[in-house]
């Protein structure tokens, strides 16, 4: 199972295309919080990414958009970085309400695991709502 990883290298991908991140090794380290060779070592294991990792990319991807501020120099890297955000939100979202939705004959969700993505959830949409843009 390496779609996880494949999702991590798509917006590895898209930030390194805009020149927002130099290298995979920083997008480990400043972006997903680990070390540099998280992504490259994942890949090579083919070890699942845990969702608390995609939720902390988001988490990340966030800050790096209150850090550019509102100079009208960084306008397409907050467009790319808030595309990036939605790709977390819309990647959690398919992980985790499917699984909740799913007839008896699947696996129950873990308990309370839905708190931490409400909670994760209602800090983005307020952060939104603080003033920042709202893209359609």
């Amino acid at each position: 199972m390496t779609q996880g990883i494949e999702f991590l290298e798509l917006i590895y991908g898209q930030l390194h295309g805009a020149r927002i991140i130099r290298s995979k090794g920083e997008f480990s380290e400043r972006l997903l919080g680990k070390s540099p060779s998280y992504l490259t070592s994942m890949r090579a294991k083919q070890r699942v990414i845990s969702s608390d990792v995609i939720m902390g990319l988001g988490d990340n991807l966030m800050a790096a958009i209150d850090e550019l501020g509102p100079d009208t120099v960084h306008v397409e890297s907050r467009a790319t970085l808030r595309r990036a955000v939605a790709h977390v939100n819309n990647y959690l979202a398919d992980q985790t309400i499917p699984g909740c939705l799913k007839s008896e004959t699947s696996l129950p969700c873990r308990q309370g695991g839905h708190r931490n993505f409400t909670t994760w959830l209602l800090r983005r949409i307020s952060h939104l709502l603080r003033g920042n843009e709202i893209t359609q």
